[in-house]
């Protein structure tokens, strides 16, 4: 069944094969906020997540201020 409370999962580095995949089963059940720690390869990690549910990317190379936002 799907989640339905928020459960928010964080993700370091969802470009590898298997996290990608992990991103889209977890969104199956509904489970978002997810949490993606990346640098490269932010594109096509973007196509995975879903805005409207504030998944997110954090590219922890661009400093504090970014990670803050």
């Amino acid at each position: 069944d799907p989640v339905t409370i928020p459960t928010p999962l964080i993700i370091n580095g969802a470009i590898t094969t298997i996290k990608s995949f992990i991103i889209k089963f977890t969104a199956l059940f509904n489970i978002h906020l997810i949490i993606d720690i990346a640098e490269k390869g932010i594109p096509a990690v973007e196509t995975l997540l879903n805005k409207s549910k504030d998944d997110i990317i954090i590219n922890y190379r661009l400093g504090n201020n970014h990670v803050n936002k």
